[in-house]
């Protein structure tokens, strides 16, 4: 069955991307202007917003809302 292919392909995915480091943490430090990301490995990455897709001019209130999607592979 097509669909059934479908699913299990798309399963086969999600558990690859399980398997490698994703997103425990995320906050806004805005004595230096960067979002911190704090990965499962231990490993804390940090960035300027205006590096970022879609933040480059956010204001610090907007920034301190982060949220960690639930498979920890992206922010919003």
């Amino acid at each position: 069955m097509v669909e059934r292919d479908e699913f299990e392909e798309a399963a086969a995915r999600a558990a690859e991307r399980a398997a490698g480091p994703v997103a425990v943490t995320a906050r806004y430090d805005g004595g230096r202007r960067r979002i911190r990301v704090g990965l499962s490995t231990g490993i804390e990455l940090a960035f300027p917003p205006d590096a970022a897709e879609g933040l480059a001019g956010a204001e610090a209130a907007d920034l301190a809302e982060i949220e960690i999607t639930p498979s920890g592979l992206a922010l919003h």
